[in-house]
């Protein structure tokens, strides 16, 4: 008899947190911190390259725990769904990274480096907009 394979995922109530660290950071922190910005210039400015990778970095993981957490019913229609979208955004990732420089280079004759930070996020961004699109389509 085969044994099937299952994704290790969180639970779901992770959903919940990762939802709650995303939306904490799109409208609470960021708007904060741009608040005290330009009330208080010196008081940010040796939190310059701190915040901005802070801030990132809350962003990621409030998307990573929604994209990693189960779904109330995990069934492997939703694994394929999950896989296929893994896929797409895989490829933008690669694509992304291969031609985002030359764009660059070509407007302004200088290379850029694809940060990190923005390749994940995209990456996550757009695994969940197609997991998400899938999964609606589908029902």
């Amino acid at each position: 008899m085969e044994q099937q394979q299952s994704l290790n995922l969180l639970p779901n109530y992770y959903k919940k947190v990762g939802v709650g660290i995303f939306l904490f950071t799109l409208f609470i922190a960021l708007p904060s911190a741009w608040f005290l910005k330009q009330s208080e210039p010196q008081l940010l400015s040796a939190y310059k390259t701190l915040l901005p990778t802070l801030f990132m970095d809350l962003l990621i993981a409030g998307l990573g725990l929604y994209a990693f957490s189960k779904d109330k019913v995990e069934d492997e229609l939703i694994t394929l769904l999950r896989l296929e979208s893994m896929a797409y955004a895989f490829l933008w990732v690669v694509f992304y990274v291969v031609l985002s420089p030359l764009i660059q280079y070509f407007i302004t004759d200088q290379m850029i480096e694809v940060k990190a930070q923005a390749m994940v996020l995209s990456m996550l961004g757009l695994y969940l907009a197609a997991f998400l699109y899938k999964k609606k389509k589908m029902s």
